[in-house]
């Protein structure tokens, strides 16, 4: 075999080994400062570019006002906010950039990226009140019309794939809800169905407990709650509660 076509096999099995898991431009990102097995200092930034499958280019974190110096003889843990999750690897700093006024680092991923918290899998154990209605299918032209919804329930917990809930109006298994949560934080509007019914002894002053699944959400509202839901974990995760 030729030096040429050794070469050329290398390169095309380099290419194949992607790091980035194709971030987006403005993914959020963490850079931490370890010590071992502690963290030293942490800084927040974004993905300005992806440049490779093991390259990108990040905007250079921010402290005070001040441009934070990241050294290129030291490896720092990197995770990468995402939409599929919480991705975790370690980079080296490349180089230091100026585009646009804006101050940019190129960095190298050292490992193979890995997801270490997925969203859409974690169901959030929350209250929250919310308005709800048996609707006879989960079509489009239902999850559109601007009805009132006649009963109410209180969420267990909640997911990017469905929730449970107490209430006191008896629904049957397999049948079909429009569901509308307009909180504080969060606001949805989804038809889901009803895999599970259990009548209860009053918790919470409720009789019912229902698990549904989603049947019909917008990508908007998935999107939204998927960030709800992380933030939520994150705000438990400061409070030192661990969670799956």
């Amino acid at each position: 075999m030729s030096l040429f076509k050794k070469l050329f096999k290398k390169e095309e099995k380099e290419e194949k080994e992607n790091y980035t898991l194709n971030l987006d431009i403005d993914t959020r990102v963490t850079i931490k400062q370890m010590n071992g097995f502690n963290v030293v200092n942490t800084y927040k930034t974004t993905v300005n570019q992806v440049i490779s499958g093991k390259e990108l280019m990040i905007l250079a974190p921010v402290v005070d006002g001040d441009i934070i110096v990241l050294l290129h003889t030291n490896v720092y843990s990197v995770e990468f906010e995402t939409k599929s999750g919480l991705l975790k690897n370690n980079m080296k700093v490349i180089s230091y950039h100026m585009e646009n006024n804006m101050p940019l680092i190129k960095i190298l991923l050292l490992e193979k990226t890995e997801i270490i918290q997925r969203r859409a899998s974690y169901r959030l154990p929350i209250s929250i009140e919310f308005e709800f209605d048996v609707v006879e299918d989960n079509s489009n032209k239902i999850l559109k019309q601007d009805d009132v919804l006649l009963s109410t329930g209180e969420t267990v917990d909640i997911s990017t794939g469905g929730l449970k809930f107490l209430s006191n109006e008896e629904v049957e298994k397999d049948t079909f809800i429009k569901i509308l949560i307009n909180s504080k934080d969060i606001f949805i509007v989804a038809i889901a169905s009803v895999i599970q019914k259990e009548a209860i002894t009053q918790t919470r002053g409720y009789n019912y407990s229902y698990t549904c699944k989603f049947e019909n959400i917008p990508d908007k509202y998935i999107e939204e709650l998927s960030e709800y839901i992380f933030n939520k974990q994150r705000e438990l995760a400061k409070k030192g509660k661990v969670f799956e």
